[in-house]
């Protein structure tokens, strides 16, 4: 199975490597049949809540429609990249309780795989 979101130990691993300033974070996305956008739809705007919850500040930098890796083959969604002024700041977000209850169950219900990267 492809691992969809990483752990809040994963992330508290990685906040003294990644060097200070902003990051970019990069999401290719494979929807689930069905409901699967309907329902990363939702993720999305629980994001919003949690964004505020934890005072973190994101600036969309594209978000649109992915296509096929041509190397390997594999066909995408979506793909959306995101500035964070920091990894601390993204860390901040994506461990914070609201996210954690309130939107990761929806990415869980709206992705089939996805490849989560910090540039």
């Amino acid at each position: 199975m492809n691992k969809l979101s990483p752990t809040v130990e994963e992330i508290e691993a990685m906040r003294s490597s990644v060097p200070p300033g902003p990051v970019v974070m990069i999401n290719l996305l494979k929807f689930k049949p069905g409901s699967g956008k309907a329902a990363y739809g939702e993720y999305i705007k629980a994001t919003s809540g949690a964004a505020a919850a934890a005072g973190t500040q994101i600036e969309l930098l594209y978000a649109g429609r992915a296509g096929k890796d041509i190397a390997a083959g594999e066909l995408w969604d979506l793909v959306i990249l995101a500035r964070y002024p920091s990894f601390d700041m993204f860390a901040d977000f994506v461990t914070h309780p609201v996210y954690q209850n309130d939107a990761i169950p929806f990415r869980t219900l709206g992705l089939e795989k996805a490849l989560f990267m910090v540039s």
